[in-house]
């Protein structure tokens, strides 16, 4: 008799096993009775860190007794003793989902008598800390600053950070990242320690740091040369910026209230409709506070969330008023925050709406800042983010209203955006209201039926599914691929390991979609890599001879110059796909015609994620996004959760149109070689009016650098390419997908900036080519 768990619910037919197998082994399997010619991929996690991937090909001798398929449903891992010896849990999930397979199993090895290293910790400028730690154990997560011996700050390590062993392999490690108080900003070198749980002292402690806060600007002012010395703090600040934790928004918000004077008051009143009847009173209450003049009214919503009939003949009969302002009931406003979001509106009388940044409640009691971007039309779709609060015409508004072209806020949004790129919306910079707790399940199930609708009138063929959103709703639009063909470009040179395992681990994908597989060989001369590319032939794998020195834009040029068809595919050899959906995903995405390309989330084998988008302007660089969190987080304000628009992506696992491609001359072999040609490639499409979209639907493993090593940042020919990004792009790097209150640290989405940058009204720009001379 088989001990199996039959998981319930959505993923009822699922038969699912875990168990020890011996002291460090584990083995289980997984069978899908509605498709038993399915391969589930499995997560094995320790306390929740991804520790491997598995996919479930093994035969199982109770199965194929029992005649479940061909029974090569199992998987069984093995693991180190000290790998092990981290953990205190270890589990197993169905890859991508949260369906478990059984219970954890608790690890009840000894404990290692000593350790390599206690992590290490470094000073990222100013007053913020940052680092790793290697136990981790949940009880040892506890790190401790002390100045003096006195202790300066004591907090859990939350975020991730890749520890590599090897590379190809990995472990994620907790990391943290910490600012000390602001008394220390005096512009005097001190020296501070740093501790784990344990109390062990961690590698880089003790270190020194000088924090000067505003002590700059104040001396400039003292300066008779006062425009030559702010220029000089200036590009200081850019590359050593400012920064503060979420929790200090209260510090920020006043300076934007101060903007707020400027803005001149409008001779109508707008109307504040406040969506739903739950706690409206906080609402109402707020608005007693504001400078603008206002007229309210609580619109009444069935359970499906849809306006009440009497909505509309009521703004019908308030013909003074110009503009709506739609809340979500329960919102209160934040001072000035009714009269910067109106203003901004007023101002741009050709927008379709504007909406604000948000502010949530913490536990602790704090503020915290939901810092959104420009303009997000893939966001939108799948989020819904600006729904909370934004203002339209109200003469539009009644239009659709009249017509039954929206139901609910979702519906109404959607109606406003006449296409992805035809549409003019504001983006208002700071909290301009305090969200309430949303009921999650209630607003995704409104989202769906109006993104339905509207891709529906857009004449768009789309499936819509659930999302997972913790902060927002969530729902996965998966566009239906456009008729066409598609190759799928690998370089390599040697690494025949590596490239085998690529080749192996998307062929489902390509036989799914009928694309063909190119390798660019870069003069590439052991044995045992030209003995696979005799084998891979056989499978209708082309290989094209790119000799000469490495320049990775010009063997992508020549390769796909040489190749017919209508898209291309990017796919570095250190690649591995973990299921045959991704290709389908980004393809769906390229179906939009104004995409013009689509970069998929990077795990690192450990978990931790290695990309997901980049965003432009830290450091006066392109910085990769989510690289402090790990699988399955949904990171800053569900940013990893839903697909979303970015300035860029890698080409480590990019598709675009071939058209595109040669409209904007390929990659730049001149100007970048090795470095940032995808950054600059997404540029040059943008500057077309073209979307980047990055989407976590298409989920791949990255082995990262395991081709041609790590990149060193010193190297002559790095430093040159990020001078020319910087040269050539230098109004790109204030990054329309980056609010400008939030920290140009190395790490995006995870500090305030202090000052603020420009908080004036945003709108989605395309970005400007600077022609610069190459260097030799």
């Amino acid at each position: 008799m088989l001990h199996d768990r039959v998981v319930s619910g959505a993923a009822t037919g699922l038969l699912v096993r875990f168990e020890q197998s011996g002291p460090t082994s584990f083995t289980g399997y997984v069978v899908d009775q509605d498709d038993l010619t399915l391969r589930h991929v499995v997560d094995i996690l320790g306390d929740g860190v991804p520790l491997a991937l598995v996919r479930c090909t093994m035969p199982s001798d109770e199965l194929v007794a029992s005649g479940k398929g061909d029974g090569c449903y199992g998987f069984s891992v093995d693991f180190a003793p000290e790998t092990l010896g981290r953990f205190e849990f270890i589990e197993a999930r169905i890859a991508n989902t949260a369906i478990s397979l059984g219970q954890a199993i608790p690890i009840a090895l000894s404990e290692p008598e000593t350790h390599s290293a206690t992590g290490e910790v470094k000073w990222l400028g100013e007053l913020r800390i940052a680092g790793w730690l290697a136990d981790a154990k949940r009880s040892r997560q506890m790190v401790t600053a002390l100045l003096d011996g006195h202790v300066v700050h004591q907090g859990q390590a939350l975020q991730w950070a890749n520890l590599e062993e090897g590379r190809e392999k990995g472990l994620a490690v907790p990391r943290f990242d910490f600012h000390l108080p602001h008394r220390f900003a005096d512009g005097r070198a001190r020296t501070l320690r740093v501790v784990d749980g344990a109390g062990n002292e961690l590698k880089g402690s003790p270190l020194r740091f000088v924090a000067y806060g505003d002590r700059l600007e104040q001396l400039v002012n003292t300066l008779s040369d006062v425009s030559a010395e702010r220029l000089r703090i200036e590009q200081f600040r850019r590359l050593f910026p400012r920064s503060l934790p979420f929790t200090s928004y209260s510090m920020i918000h006043p300076l934007i209230d101060e903007q707020c004077k400027l803005v001149e008051k409008a001779d109508s009143s707008p109307i504040v409709a406040i969506l739903g009847e739950n706690n409206c009173e906080a609402t109402l209450q707020s608005l007693q506070h504001t400078a603008e003049r206002w007229t309210a009214s609580v619109v009444s919503l069935n359970l499906r969330g849809e306006f009440s009939s009497d909505f509309v003949d009521f703004l019908d009969g308030e013909a003074d008023a110009d503009c709506v302002v739609f809340v979500t009931s329960g919102l209160a406003f934040a001072q000035s925050g009714l009269q910067r979001l109106v203003g901004a509106f007023r101002d741009a009388p050709d927008a379709a709406f504007a909406y604000a940044d948000l502010i949530v409640a913490a536990s602790d009691g704090s503020q915290r800042l939901i810092a959104l971007t420009s303009f997000d039309y893939e966001r939108l779709v799948e989020q819904g983010y600006c729904a909370h609060l934004f203002v339209a015409s109200r003469a539009r508004v009644v239009e659709l209203l009249r017509r039954n072209a929206a139901t609910n806020v979702y519906d109404l949004l959607l109606a406003l955006v006449i296409g992805p790129t035809q549409v003019d919306v504001v983006h208002v910079p700071g909290g301009a209201g305090i969200l309430p707790a949303l009921d999650i399940e209630a607003e995704a199930a409104r989202l769906l039926a109006a993104g339905i609708r509207h891709f529906s009138e857009r004449d768009v063929s789309a499936e819509f599914r659930p999302g997972s959103g913790s902060m927002f709703p969530a729902v996965r639009v998966s566009r239906r691929p456009e008729q066409g063909t598609t190759a799928i470009v690998i370089p390599t040179r040697n690494q025949a390991r590596l490239l085998r395992k690529c080749l192996e681990s998307i062929r489902g994908a390509v036989k799914r979609n009928g694309a063909k597989v190119v390798v660019a060989d870069n003069d590439s001369t052991d044995a045992e890599t030209l003995q696979l590319f005799d084998r891979i032939a056989a499978d209708d794998v082309s290989v094209i001879r790119v000799p000469g020195y490495f320049n990775y834009a010009d063997i992508m040029n020549r390769a796909v110059g040489q190749i017919d068809c209508d898209r291309v595919c990017l796919l570095n050899n250190d690649i591995y796909a973990l299921d045959d959906d991704w290709l389908e995903e980004m393809i769906g995405r390229l179906s939009e015609p104004d995409v013009g390309a689509v970069g998929a989330l990077l795990s690192l084998p450990s978990g931790v994620t290695q990309h997901a988008g980049i965003v432009l302007g830290p450091k006066q660089s392109a910085v990769h996004v989510g690289t402090e969190r790990i699988w399955g987080d949904p990171g800053y304000s569900d940013l990893l959760s839903v697909a979303r628009q970015a300035s860029a992506v890698t080409a480590a696992c990019l598709i675009t149109r071939t058209a595109d491609y040669f409209a904007v001359g390929g990659l730049d072999s001149a100007y970048f070689p090795i470095d940032y040609n995808d950054v600059d490639y997404c540029l040059k499409l943008r500057a077309l009016g073209k979307r980047i979209v990055v989407t976590p639907y298409a989920r791949l493993l990255h082995l990262e650098s395991a081709s041609r090593g790590a990149v060193n940042a010193e190297a002559p020919q790095f430093k040159l390419s990020l001078q020319r990004l910087r040269e050539r792009w230098i109004d790109a790097l204030d990054d329309p997908y980056y609010n400008p209150l939030l920290a140009l640290d190395e790490t995006p989405f995870t500090a305030l900036a202090c000052p603020p940058r420009n908080l004036e009204p945003r709108r989605l720009h395309h970005p400007r080519m600077v022609e610069v001379a190459v260097a030799s």
